[in-house]
């Protein structure tokens, strides 16, 4: 992760004069209503730290220009490509030269669409200019449904062209949603280029993490260094003797290899039957191989022994072009 820009968006709700002169507006949000109460936006940014807090974090380094998909590259991919958030709440960071995209997912498994019965993401983005050192944010998260590839839209184009995972319909579900600019045209839809190209982006963070769980083969990762254990279940350890360190079980942040079909799994099994010599650690969603061909999604749940240690992990993930 980068650390830096994480650490003053979990804290910066703490300071008022730091909300009021390093968190900008988009061009959509509007100027022209009662400005959100101090208090308000100190509450909102301060449930967004705990969420964040909470949720699994994926890095993803996209520096180097030479390592990223080309648009036409990221079209052949998503062809048919499922799209799935590998926990309930995730918190994606892209990093570019010029900014670090901050996008936190919700995936409740109980909401559906009603029409299509497609699985529904609330999707929130904060962006964080690098060389002006500021963040940007509409107040809003939004409702996404994803489309699977498995409609021809005959309309589009001189011949159509198939749906793909980047295709979604996307809504507005905010308590601040009087401020969003949607300049709707007589059919309902919106107009306006700054919602648009924001809930473009949000979307293709997400759609980006999940090219990446789909296809392990394009991905590398890179190991980051374990945190001191000074905690244990968020009650703080009275006595910090080496005796005492050594006999609480270990904490740590670790990059992990994104392993898609469970292939280092030979049991095939995805309990807690483990052995007791493995530290308690969560399991993200995932896709399973089956010995028949076919595929099925493993929901996310946990295994190990938290007398062994607690792992709590982050993924690193980075692009690579073979």
């Amino acid at each position: 992760m980068n650390n830096a820009v994480l650490q003053k968006l979990i804290y910066m709700y703490q300071d008022v004069h730091y909300l009021n002169e390093k968190v900008g507006m988009p061009v959509h949000f509007s100027d022209k209503i009662e400005p959100i109460p101090e208090r308000t936006r100190q509450n909102y940014y301060k449930s967004m730290s705990r969420e964040i807090q909470g949720a699994a974090k994926f890095y993803i380094d996209q520096r180097d220009q030479e390592d990223t998909l080309r648009p036409d590259e990221v079209a052949k991919i998503i062809t048919d490509m499922p799209i799935y958030a590998p926990y309930k709440t995730c918190f994606i960071q892209i990093e570019t030269i010029e900014a670090v995209m901050n996008v936190l997912v919700h995936a409740p498994e109980e909401e559906k669409t009603a029409d299509t019965d497609e699985q529904i993401y609330y999707i929130t983005m904060i962006p964080y200019v690098k060389d002006e050192q500021m963040f940007t944010h509409d107040y809003t998260h939004y409702g996404y449904a994803f489309h699977e590839g498995d409609a021809w839209i005959e309309k589009l184009g001189k011949k159509g062209r198939a749906v793909t995972a980047a295709d979604y319909t996307y809504w507005i579900n905010s308590a601040f949603e009087e401020y969003i600019i949607t300049d709707p045209d007589e059919n309902g839809k919106y107009t306006n280029d700054s919602l648009e190209e924001w809930t473009s982006i949000a979307s293709s963070v997400f759609v980006t993490l999940s090219i990446l769980l789909n296809y392990p083969e394009i991905t590398i990762t890179k190991d980051v260094k374990g945190r001191a254990n000074t905690t244990d279940g968020h009650m703080k350890l009275r006595k910090f003797t080496h005796s005492t360190l050594a006999s609480r079980p270990s904490y740590e942040h670790k990059t992990l290899k994104l392993d898609m079909y469970g292939n280092n799994d030979a049991s095939g099994n995805c309990g807690n039957n483990r052995s007791n010599g493995t530290a308690f650690h969560s399991v993200r969603k995932h896709i399973r191989k089956l010995p028949n061909g076919k595929t099925t999604f493993v929901k996310a749940h946990f295994r190990g022994s938290k007398d062994v240690g607690i792992v709590d992990k982050d993924y690193n993930v980075i692009t690579t072009k073979r």
